[in-house]
């Protein structure tokens, strides 16, 4: 009787136990009679208190090895890993690493401690540094945002950003002493705040605009040069011909980088029209009757001494001190209405003249009609003397 019911007690046990196992080599199979480790779960698994590992890097598998998992990666012993998530994907026989996101750095790739890196493809995309520089493309980001490659944006807007300085097509947003940015085609802002456009080739022809730095000889300036060959992607040392600068103080030049003027051109100017607004009075006042016109013989002696006329300035005058457009214009007009008023008293004089004339010749002929009968009356005096 004791033999049957501990044999229905067995039979209980199989009928109990039946989809779990007890491995030979220790392994506990719940829902699984092939456990694949310690404890194989086929199912779901509810926790109520916490899970502790003493392993120095436990991790938690979804689905097999060789096609994904993810790891909780403790934080004991020296030099351990802090708070470690790593999420990768894979395939194949071996373990291989494609995409991940590693929190302290723990990688196959190299310098990755204490940053949070992006992978995939087994390639870094992205990281963020341990001084909370982001790098894109970029093992070793210098600025806030380094990024290495092409960006593509539609309504960006940059509010006081300070760029770095770099070599190639791509942009290096970050902090420096002077800010810097280079972007593809060759628009480049260097080191010293300089910005250059050109052509996509460095060692083609091309131009540049440069804003020079706060130490650069001409800080506070913009400066646009042309080259017909050679590098455009020079440092503060471009060596290309300036054809404009735009002064700190406003004076724009053409062709020369010390305009000293609101606009200096070194060259000839071709333009339809020009307009000048003038701050010194248009000599009407010449046509006053109170105005004092000099004689000509006044202007005639003045011209004596000093090979020049009145109020206008001589070549050496304008060779040192340059020719003022509006003045000059003035004081021409000034002695155009001054001819004018000379023209004027020249008539005048003139028809007086012709008057004068014109009485002298009436008397001519009157004395010429006397003189004729004088000689008439002595031809008859002379005839009847004959008799």
């Amino acid at each position: 009787m004791k033999n049957n019911v501990f044999l229905l007690m067995i039979l209980a046990t199989q009928i109990n136990f039946g989809q779990n196992n007890l491995s030979p080599t220790g392994d506990v199979g719940i829902g699984t009679t092939n456990p694949v480790s310690k404890l194989t779960v086929n199912g779901s698994l509810t926790i109520n208190g916490g899970l502790s590992n003493t392993l120095a890097r436990p991790f938690i598998a979804s689905g097999t090895l060789v096609n994904g998992e993810i790891r909780g990666y403790s934080n004991a012993g020296t030099g351990a890993d802090d708070g470690f998530l790593r999420l990768s994907a894979g395939g194949g026989s071996s373990k291989i690493v494609k995409s991940y996101i590693d929190l302290t750095g723990y990688s196959t790739i190299p310098d990755m401690y204490s940053n949070i890196v992006f992978g995939t493809g087994g390639v870094e995309r992205m990281r963020i540094d341990i001084n909370g520089n982001i790098g894109i493309g970029i093992a070793a980001p210098k600025g806030k945002l380094d990024l290495a490659g092409q960006v593509i944006s539609y309504n960006a807007a940059f509010g006081q950003t300070d760029v770095l300085t770099s070599t190639k097509n791509y942009a290096n947003f970050g902090t420096n002493n002077h800010g810097s940015v280079l972007m593809s085609s060759n628009l480049y802002f260097s080191d010293n705040d300089f910005l250059k456009v050109a052509n996509t080739h460095p060692t083609m022809s091309g131009g540049a605009i440069l804003i020079p730095g706060n130490y650069q000889q001409n800080q506070g300036s913009i400066l646009f040069y042309t080259n017909e060959s050679g590098s455009v992607l020079a440092d503060q040392n471009y060596t290309g011909a300036v054809s404009m600068t735009i002064r700190g103080n406003g004076n724009v030049g053409i062709g020369t980088i010390n305009p000293d003027a609101k606009l200096a051109v070194n060259g000839t100017i071709h333009s339809k029209e020009v307009k000048v607004d003038v701050n010194i009075p248009v000599p009407d006042y010449v046509f006053a009757e109170d105005y004092k016109l000099k004689t000509l013989k006044e202007v005639e002696d003045y011209v004596k001494e000093n090979s020049h006329l009145p109020e206008i300035p001589s070549a050496k005058e304008i060779d040192k001190n340059g020719l003022m457009l509006a003045e000059m214009n003035m004081a021409l007009l000034k002695k155009i209405e001054e001819l004018t008023l000379y023209a004027i008293e020249q008539e005048k004089k003139t028809e007086t003249i012709m008057k004068y004339v014109q009485t002298q010749d009436k008397y001519i002929v009157d004395l010429n009609k006397s003189l004729l009968n004088q000689s008439e009356r002595l031809k008859k005096l002379e005839n009847k003397i004959n008799l």
